[in-house]
């Protein structure tokens, strides 16, 4: 521990080479600070009334740094372990690694996206590493690993480029009673954890258990006892048969496969587990004994979950997954607060990965935390990687710089310049400095030249050679116009990131929230309070500029913030394209789009899908000819459950005229409204007419749609909601045909409504509402096939559908069509217990889940159902699921699951539609869903129908008698 106050440092360690557990407590305050060191005995402590502890050590150090601090320990611990750092530091290719890449690399476009990544950095830097080579998900049947299919070919074809590849293993947890399990004997020697300081004693905490695995359910002699089957349970390495048996498991896994290095999860887990003294080995040091046989294993360096001191000498490439690890609060106090301080003691280099990394903020977290702790470069590879602006552009030059100058960690004997966090040495020796100074971070080349950077928490900067690729607010002096709580990510100067419009030097108090171009018109918005008198540099085809509505004769912007400015070339512009610009910076994300393809047609209108992050724009320009000129829209949402709903917005040269919210008060709304607003004060002008949809931060399930603005004729005056009839067309009378198998039945059965058989006879339903289920319930015989029909009748006018069909059951009960509704491709297992209560699921593998369907248990039918899902995300290997409502049970870790999507209907039904006004013949064979065994006939509708000739015809299944 090292406190640091005034220009000088006060260290305090101890040197122990056992890793006995301890704690580590400080406190921070204006006035003033406390830390401490403390020894733990073994659990359970009741027994213990002494305890041995290693020399505390406490050294002060004068005009210094924190690595003046840090070195004696550094040193200790270097020459403590230096056989085993020797060995971690012999694999060559290894050592030439300054990037990983860890996701896209196949998934986008096999061959072609391996070629791009080759294009842009020199294969022998890179390590591709796969979250996801096993079969069924990250800990599946662990530790019997089975591979897909494909996994070995990903590995050998990025060999064919050059690259090496890492994958996913677990060190130190198994699947209660999976087939390796059984197979290899794993109940003589797998040790289970018993005890932890944070859950002493095994007091219940379900939440403590999923996280570090603690077992409170072993009594006595059983450390199995109560123990489900399935269950994935974390082990204790104090076991010596599991660190002789768990590297020959991986080491085959690496020869099968053709995998250069392992990320061993869990390893760096250290910890006192209640075990006691094993052999002579207790607390961590049952993981330092795995780390040093997985070493040894030839030519195949590991990453590791977290890089204690107890592994440290034995890991490459400690994981950090600054974007997952606290609160928010805490990943925005990482950003500017890190040092490299680990990486200095133990000589590794961090890796912080890229998935879960997101948005703008998560973007820079992750690249801050790597530049300051003496990380690597890593990126995501996508479709489009090039260097141009955006924070993913930043990930992959930031990347190419590591790669390219082949960065190293460096360190100065005591002190760093003011405002370095860190320093990095390239092949020929020279020193690249990472500055931040709380709130600009920039890479600095050995002649003080930037070479990206980053920043947030203030609303301008200078340069320093650096650009925000089309920002309009800048100069050659400095970035104007941010808003604070933004991160940007900073590029080196270059004419190819100017935009066409230049705004200058912002007053401090002035902010950029909206700017795009078009080749006809142009949109920026200015907010803030004051005033701005702003000399901007506009392209010659923009010949009519509107300041808040108003007509500006020359290029000179001014007037009382906020300003809305309008840029015209003088032509019309037909609603053909729309826009997405980001809600963080205020820029357009990409080009313009076509308009979406998804479409619905209401009150003789198109309305067009608005979906996306951030906010989407549809624009049009109008010349306003006539004093009765209004503008009009259309727009409906038709979600109606999951989301938090859309909000759509009409604006005028940017100035908003009407807003709705499709979801308040908790509640959807899916009602048709054409807005129209009158233009006539635009008399002679052109406007800029904007439909903007916001999805308020969370897509799941928004369906908006929206027309194209058109110009009709008002009178009012005034701004207008209208709610207009859909105009759906009536729904036809449906004629179907009644395809019977070949050849005659071997059997009739007549089921019966109210006591009588239908044959001849006409059964009446005169009530509207109708659900009438014939009385007998009859047995499914797989070796034949049902054909149901009836004669229907309608005898109103009502145009209300009918359903004839059946209720399925099985040996539990009725069958339901969500039970049985499958989504292909999705079957996979929990790979975390969920417990009751929860409202989410750790699944192996949901790459093929949907939002808005259902997660559904065990065989077909499946009787737990539950959702329906809200969000999905990657969580390291394995896939976080939410749901809406909590679960009403606990499902074990290792538990079958799929994903369900409801279905229309929630029995099979051999006829649907609106019946004629004369008897005709509607039915249909009937398919059985998966375990049915009973079925009972249904007839279901809103209208009266008469029901004549019901019968059930069971035909021969060819081959099955």
């Amino acid at each position: 521990m090292i406190y640091k106050k005034d220009g000088a440092v006060l260290g305090y360690w101890y040197e122990d080479p056992t890793f006995r557990p301890y704690f580590a407590m400080f406190e921070r305050g204006k006035d003033a600070s406390a830390f401490g060191l403390e020894i733990n005995t073994l659990m359970r402590f009741e027994q213990h009334d002494s305890i041995e502890t290693p020399v505390l050590k406490i050294d002060s150090f004068g005009k210094a740094d924190w690595v003046a601090a840090a070195r004696p320990y550094r040193n200790w611990y270097q020459q403590t372990f230096a056989e085993e750092i020797a060995r971690r530091e012999s694999c060559d290719w290894a050592n030439r690694i300054n990037a990983i890449c860890d996701t896209g690399y196949f998934a986008v476009g096999g061959k072609a996206q391996l070629e791009r990544i080759r294009q842009l950095f020199p294969p022998e830097g890179i390590l591709l590493h796969c979250w996801a080579p096993h079969k069924k998900g990250f800990a599946f049947g662990v530790p019997g690993y089975v591979l897909r299919e494909a996994y070995a070919k990903e590995v050998a074809t990025a060999h064919e480029y050059g690259f090496k590849v890492m994958c996913y293993v677990c060190a130190l947890c198994a699947v209660y009673k999976a087939p390796a399990w059984e197979r290899d004997g794993l109940e003589h020697f797998f040790l289970t954890r018993k005890n932890s300081i944070t859950n002493y004693d095994g007091s219940k905490n379900l939440l403590d258990e999923m996280l570090i695995g603690t077992m409170n359910v072993p009594k006595g002699k059983d450390q199995f006892a109560n123990i489900k089957k399935g269950k994935l349970i974390y082990g204790d390495p104090l076991s010596k048969g599991w660190r002789d048996y768990y590297p020959k498991v991986v080491q085959k896994l690496n020869r099968s496969s053709g995998t250069d290095a392992n990320y061993e999860d869990t390893l760096g887990c250290t910890q006192e587990n209640g075990n006691g003294s094993i052999d002579g080995l207790s607390g961590a040091q049952g993981n330092a004994a795995l780390a040093r046989k997985l070493a040894v294993i030839p030519g195949v360096p590991m990453a590791s979950e977290f890089g204690p001191a107890a592994i440290a000498f034995a890991v490459k490439w400690p994981l950090n997954y600054a974007q997952v690890w606290g609160n928010i609060k805490f990943r925005d106090y990482r950003i500017h607060r890190q040092v490299p301080l680990s990486t200095f003691l133990f000589g590794y280099r961090p890796w912080i990965p890229t998935v879960l990394a997101g948005d703008d903020f998560h973007c820079h977290l992750v690249s801050a935390v790597s530049d300051a702790l003496g990380g690597m470069g890593m990126f995501a590879a996508s479709k489009n990687m090039d260097i141009r602006q955006g924070f993913n552009d930043h990930l992959t030059l930031r990347a190419r710089l590591f790669v390219e100058k082949g960065l190293k960690p460096y360190f100065p004997e005591r002190k760093y310049p003011e405002h370095i966090r860190c320093m990095y040495q390239d092949t020929e020796g020279k020193i690249y400095s990472y500055y931040d100074n709380g709130y600009l971070q920039m890479m600095l080349d050995p002649n003080g030249k930037a070479l990206y950077g980053r920043i947030n928490g203030v609303v301008s900067t200078k340069a320093h050679g650096l650009q925000l690729p089309g920002w309009p607010c800048s100069d050659k002096d400095g970035i104007y116009g941010l808003n604070p709580q933004s991160s940007y990510a900073l590029f080196p100067a270059s004419s190819d990131g100017k935009p066409e419009i230049i705004l200058g030097k912002l007053p401090e108090y002035a902010r950029l929230q909206m700017f795009y171009v078009a080749p006809e018109y142009a949109y920026i918005e200015l907010g803030g309070q004051g005033k701005v008198c702003l000399e901007v540099r506009i392209p010659e085809r923009f010949r009519e500029i509107y300041v808040n509505d108003r007509p500006v004769q020359d290029r000179l912007i001014q007037g009382e913030l906020p300003l809305r400015i309008f840029l015209s070339s003088g032509k019309p512009v037909a609603p053909g394209k729309i826009l997405k610009v980001s809600t963080m910076n205020g820029l357009a994300e990409s080009g313009f789009l076509p308009l979406p393809k998804t479409q619905r047609k209401y009150a003789g209108q198109r309305l067009f899908h608005l979906y996306g992050y951030n906010v989407v724009v549809l624009d049009t320009v109008l010349d306003i000819q006539d004093a009765d000129s209004a503008v009009e829209i259309l727009h409906r949402n038709l979600q109606n459950k999951y989301g938090n709903g859309t909000v759509v917005s009409l604006h005028v040269n940017g100035l908003e005229a009407a807003r709705f919210d499709c979801f308040r008060n908790k509640q959807f709304d899916t009602k048709l409204r054409a807005w129209r607003v009158p233009l006539g004060r635009f008399k002679g002008q052109r406007v800029l007419v904007s439909v903007r949809s916001n999805n308020k931060g969370w897509n799941n399930a928004d369906m908006l749609f929206v027309s194209l603005p058109r110009i009709v004729k008002d009178h009012s005056g005034k701004i207008q909601e209208i709610f207009p009839a859909l105009n759906n067309p009536p729904v036809p009378v449906e004629k179907q045909k009644v395809n019977r198998p070949a050849g005659s039945p071997q059997k009739i059965i007549l089921p019966d409504f109210m006591g009588n058989a239908l044959s001849g006879a006409v059964f009446s339903q005169k009530t509207k509402s109708l659900k009438t289920l014939a009385s007998k319930i009859y047995p499914v015989e797989r070796n034949l096939r049902y054909f149901l029909s009836a004669k229907i009748k309608r005898t109103t006018d009502s145009r209300h559908r009918i359903y004839l069909g059946v209720i399925q059951y099985d040996g539990k009960g009725q069958i339901l069509g969500i039970q049985i509704n499958r989504l292909p491709g999705t079957e996979s297992a929990l790979s975390f217990t969920a417990p009751k209560g929860s409202r989410k699921l750790m699944v192996f593998d949901a790459s093929n889940w949907q939002i808005g369907g259902y997660a559904a248990f065990g065989p077909l039918p499946s009787r737990d159902v539950v959702g329906p899902i809200v969000n999905i995300e990657k969580c390291g290997g394995d896939w976080r699921v939410f749901l809406e409502k909590p679960l009403k049970k606990e499902f074990a870790s290792g538990s079958p699951v799929a994903q369900h999507n409801s279905m229309n209907a929630t029995h099979l039904y051999v006829y649907s539609g609106i019946p004629s006004e004369k008897p005709e013949e509607y039915g249909g064979e009937i398919k059985w869903w998966p375990g049915a065994e009973r079925f009972s006939v249904l007839l279901l509708g809103r209208s009266p129908v008469e029901l004549q000739d019901l019968k059930l015809e069971l035909y021969p299944v060819p081959g099955k008698n």
